[in-house]
This record gives structure tokens, sequence and C-alpha cells, in this order.
């Protein structure tokens, strides 16, 4: 795990064993923030090749050295198994008498070109359990011959000491006091609609929307705006760190996930409705993939790329007091499910049983 936020899910498991974490030394995506510290664990960082390409970096030294170092009961990959540094890893843990685990968000059924998919089943055969982020993925296992065990569990849950209801930052962040205020955290991408939410503020007057995020598809969303006559509705706030996530959240009346399928991706998760409903923000989102699954009966769901769908949700949001059973919903919902201490005590039985199942 990476990013920062990951953190308190990480010191969680450490609370329960001996844990090494083993991360890249530099990650350009992560350039602007500060390394991750995991309190009970030991953290070291490795000189890679190819920082920033997810399946193609390999650790240029010391990998097998510290897997042999640790001795561990399991080892955990958090990569794809197709992956050249999953490849690297499995490779030299083993070499050990533990346990090997691995993650999988892929929920499309894709060819793999060589060697990927010898890697991957190679890699197959040498694991004990793969943990799916979402159903859809845990049946793509399956089909791809995968034999071991498998758990559906998400990669991370929420921190609520940082992602918790607090005074609304509406006025710091200069947006008008008048109307519901919807909002969007993430890349400004076609993949993620935002084209089809902007056309659905245009037809439903009393909404304003707030794009936290940068992207390619900034110049396009604002000419929509222009052409839609809504740009004094429409917000471009600009990209923000993980860790100011939770102000921009607090400053919103609900949160948007408008996802749009494609033939090579479709939502795995949607990790900032966990984010918003902790926080106390009701949540709308697209039928795309795991969406629907998240929100549960804590939200709303319209039909992705459906304008009118859409607009239909927003319009929902204008009545306060459906915004207020929403939101109590959503903190319920977070609070059973979502947890980064509820996903820790998953993994950790998940690990358990690996463990077991290998001695």
């Amino acid at each position: 795990m990476t990013a920062a936020s990951t953190a308190p899910q990480v010191e969680a498991l450490a609370r329960r064993c001996s844990l090494t974490l083993i991360q890249p030394d530099r990650w350009p995506w992560y350039a602007g923030e500060p390394p991750v510290t995991v309190a009970g664990a030991t953290v070291i960082r490795l000189p890679i090749f190819l920082p920033g390409k997810h399946h193609l970096h390999v650790y240029r030294r010391g990998l097998r050295d510290v897997i042999e170092r640790s001795q561990p009961d399991l080892f955990y990959f958090d990569q794809e198994p197709w992956s050249l540094s999953t490849q690297q890893a499995v490779r030299a843990a083993a070499r050990l008498p533990c346990a090997i685990v691995g993650y999988t968000w892929q929920n499309l059924m894709k060819r793999y070109p060589p060697p990927f998919e010898a890697l991957e089943r190679w890699v197959h055969r040498r694991t004990r359990m793969i943990i799916a982020g979402n159903e859809e993925a845990a049946e793509i296992l399956r089909r791809r011959g995968y034999e071991g065990l498998i758990r559906v569990i998400p990669q991370f849950g929420v921190d609520t000491a940082a992602f918790r209801p607090a005074a609304s930052t509406r006025a710091d962040l200069r947006l008008p006091p008048d109307g519901v205020l919807v909002g969007f955290v993430g890349r400004l991408v076609p993949e993620k609609g935002l084209a089809t939410v902007v056309e659905a503020v245009a037809r439903v007057p009393g909404i304003r929307l707030a794009l936290a995020g940068a992207g390619p598809e900034e110049g396009a969303l604002r000419e929509q705006a222009r052409r839609l006559g809504v740009t004094d509705r429409v917000h471009f706030l600009g990209g923000f760190p993980s860790d100011r996530v939770p102000y921009v959240m607090r400053a919103l009346d609900a949160l948007v996930l408008p996802s749009r399928t494609t033939s090579r991706w479709k939502e795995q998760f949607g990790r900032v409705l966990i984010e918003a409903m902790a926080t106390g923000v009701p949540v709308v989102g697209s039928s795309s993939a795991e969406i629907p699954r998240v929100i549960g009966n804590a939200g709303l769901v319209f039909e992705e790329g459906d304008v009118e769908d859409c607009a239909g949700a927003l319009r929902v949001l204008l009545d306060p007091v459906w915004r207020g059973e929403l939101a109590s919903r959503a903190s319920a919902r977070v609070a059973e499910h979502y947890t980064t201490e509820r996903i820790a005590e998953r993994y950790w039985e998940a690990f358990e049983e690996a463990v077991k199942r290998e001695t």
C-alpha cells in the first residue's frame, strides 16, 4: 500500500503481528505527499526501475534479502498477479516456508500480451489465497483458472478520525452560499462520466456542482458548462493532495460519482464514496460495476450515462429531509462495513485462514 491514507489500516494490522512493509523508494503520483509512516511496522523503501508503471516496475536490488531476513509466516503482494514486481517478489517468497497471499482489482476479462499471461499462471500456482477487491474480480479470477482460495474484501477502509462530520468549509473554498452543492473528487477524465452530471445540473435549478480535481477533461467540461449556460453553477476547484480531501468533503451537501463503463475499464470500488459517507455527506453514484454494491441502501443510484436519471437523483437532493436521511444511512453503512478497523479485521481473518491452510 503506497498512499498515506492507507496507513491507519496497516497500523491496525501491525497491532496483531510483526509487520514488514516493502515499498518503492519513489513514485511520481505521490511525489508531493509525505512518506508513509506506520506505527508498529518496519517500513523499508527499495529502489526500483520504471517508477510510476504499476505493472512494469521492478525492484533494482534488495527485495529478496529483505524477504529472507523477515522470515515471514505469510507474504502478501499488493499488485496484480501478472505484474512484474509480483513475479519478482513471489519468486523470492516461494523459497521460504510461508503462505503467499495476493490481491486483484481486475474486474474485466482481458487477454494479456506475452509474457504476462504466463507470469500470471506461474504466480497463481504459488499463491495460497487471492483477495479480490470486488465480486466481479472474484469471478474473473475463476475464469482465468485460479484454483486457490478467494476472499472478497475492499483494498482499504476509511479512516474515521480524518473523515468525520465537522463544520462546513464551503465559505473557506469561496463557494457561493446558495443552492445545494454537489461535488466530485477525483481525476477529470472521460471514464468518470462528468459530462453526464454537468448536463444534469443544467436541468435542475438549485443545484451547484464543485469539481475537485484536475485532468485532461477539464477544458471540455468548461466548454460544456459555458454552452449549457451553467458556468455560474459549475465550480472548478483544482486538485488537492489526499490529506486535504476531508476538508473538501465538508464543503459538500452531497457527493456524486458518475463513472461510465468502457471496453477497458469500469469502476472497481469508488473510494470517495465511503470517504463522503463517513464525513456525513450523502452520495449519488452511477450503476457502473461496484458502485451500487458500495452504496447499498445508503444513497442514490442512477443508470450510467443517463442524464435524466441523474437529474432525477439530483432533484431528490433538493429536499433537506431526504439529504438528512441519506446521511444517516451512509454513516451507519460505513460503521458496519468500511472503517479501517473493520477492513483490517477482515484481512486478518483471511491471513489467518491462509496460514492455517498452509500448515
